[in-house]
């Protein structure tokens, strides 16, 4: 059987493609080895099935296992920005902003949904600036 990461991978191009079933399907076989990334992406495709409780759950599984995963901070920030959540929105991007100072090169091309490392901080900066918390 294929390599954890190798599932994870092929989970979220799934997602990119639309095809969420499918990926919930392979996360559902990642691994204990991906768990944060199997997290994030139910979460992604939670949010894609329009279940925000569910995607703000699987978020916040993905960074409670991996508090390094930067991605799965963007996304908790953006789902508690949608959700109204302006205390988790903070505390997501403060993490973010930490976790995308050290984040391999290669899990933000698998996961940065075609945005470069600089573009994800601008975003977080962008978004804690609209909170009153500076740059």
């Amino acid at each position: 059987e294929a390599h954890p990461r190798g599932t994870a991978l092929r989970a979220i191009l799934c997602v990119h493609l639309g095809r969420t079933d499918e990926a919930e399907t392979l996360c559902a076989a990642a691994g204990s080895e991906d768990a944060s990334a199997a997290e994030h992406v139910r979460s992604l495709c939670r949010e894609a099935a329009g279940d925000l409780t569910a995607a703000l759950l699987h978020a916040h599984h993905a960074v409670t296992l991996d508090p390094a995963f930067a991605m799965a901070w963007v996304h908790l920030a953006l789902l508690a920005r949608r959700s109204g959540d302006r205390a988790v929105l903070a505390h997501a991007i403060s993490h973010a902003l930490g976790a995308l100072a050290s984040e391999s090169e290669q899990r933000i091309a698998f996961y940065g949904g075609g945005f470069r490392r600089d573009a994800l901080v601008e975003l977080c900066r962008t978004q804690l600036a609209a909170l009153g918390g500076g740059s």
